[in-house]
């Protein structure tokens, strides 16, 4: 006998790599609802000043479309919101409204407080960085800058007020190869973090998956969108483009 699918909110960015996850939660899920969100001030003032960010920028939408292309399928009660709007009364009270079991969070802005008092423990984020030693912005890039790929993963983990700094439910680092640059490496551990999410809701509601508290003492950075420039873009790319880097 099929299981019943737990009832879920999607809260969510409206780039490829985030209609891929729309598509794989439909797939496990009976999806209540959805809302986008589009990026706010995407690096905006470095690809403005910079010809080889705005470059790079461009080779990550066109790695992304490679690997994520895809169609969601269709979703009722899809909600498309402008960009800093995720906090409006209006979408936390459509949610409450249809009473989700949990709601799955991925690449919006960060969630107000009256999302939590809500939802308190039934957000799960799915947070682009290996919490708590990397955490802000880009924290998939810095470890490769930094040359801790032993640090590079994505973290699966309960959203609380205290950004990023829930409970961890699960870790999931890359399958590296030695052909992989990093737009390979990078997309393929993100698609791999899709494609495990909805086995670790599952598991958490069942009671089968340990809350694991964060250790702040254990944040090695704390990177803000400033810090990203075009001289540590150069670093990273010379090292990570070309074949064979990982062994180099």
């Amino acid at each position: 006998m099929d299981k019943i699918k737990l009832k879920v909110v999607i809260l969510t960015n409206n780039q490829p790599r985030h209609y891929y996850f729309i598509k794989k939660m439909n797939q496990s899920f009976d999806i209540l609802g959805l809302i986008t969100e589009p990026h706010h001030d995407y690096f905006n003032k470095q690809q403005k000043q910079s010809k080889l960010i705005r470059h790079h920028f461009n080779d990550l939408k066109n790695n992304e479309q490679r690997y994520f292309n895809t169609d969601t399928g269709y979703i009722k009660n899809h909600r498309q919101i402008k960009a800093k709007e995720i906090n409006k009364k209006e979408n936390v009270e459509w949610i409450k409204s249809l009473n989700p079991d949990y709601i799955l969070l991925y690449g919006t802005g960060i969630l107000n407080k009256f999302w939590f008092r809500e939802f308190n423990d039934r957000i799960i984020n799915l947070h682009l960085g290996m919490s708590p030693h990397y955490r802000g912005s880009a924290t998939l890039f810095w470890p490769f800058y930094n040359e801790e790929l032993e640090y590079l993963g994505i973290t699966i983990h309960l959203a609380t007020e205290e950004v990023d700094g829930g409970d961890i439910l699960h870790v999931v680092k890359p399958d590296i190869e030695s052909k992989d640059n990093y737009y390979d490496i990078t997309n393929k551990l993100i698609k791999k973090s899709i494609n495990e999410f909805s086995n670790v809701i599952y598991e958490y509601d069942n009671g089968n998956k340990k809350r694991i508290p964060q250790d702040i003492s254990k944040q090695k950075y704390l990177y803000k969108k400033k810090d990203f420039s075009e001289e540590a873009l150069n670093k990273v790319l010379n090292k990570f483009r070309i074949a064979n880097a990982i062994n180099s």
